[in-house]
């Protein structure tokens, strides 16, 4: 069996530059495989903000 999530970024909505706009379809695609994947998910600028901060609590060894 094969699943697909999907991580959908907008350009120029969500970022003008690649790599902006990949980062940003990645941080989408992290939502879609934590919510039961075989999904989809639009970035929304909340998402940037969830993620730095766990990745925060990770290179401190809070989590």
């Amino acid at each position: 069996m094969v699943s697909t999530s999907i991580g959908i970024a907008l350009c120029p909505d969500d970022a003008f530059d690649r790599e902006s706009l990949l980062a940003h379809a990645d941080t989408a695609l992290y939502r879609a495989k934590s919510e039961g994947r075989n999904t989809y998910r639009f970035f929304e600028a909340g998402m940037s903000i969830k993620v730095r901060k766990r990745r925060t609590m990770v290179c401190f060894g809070m989590e």
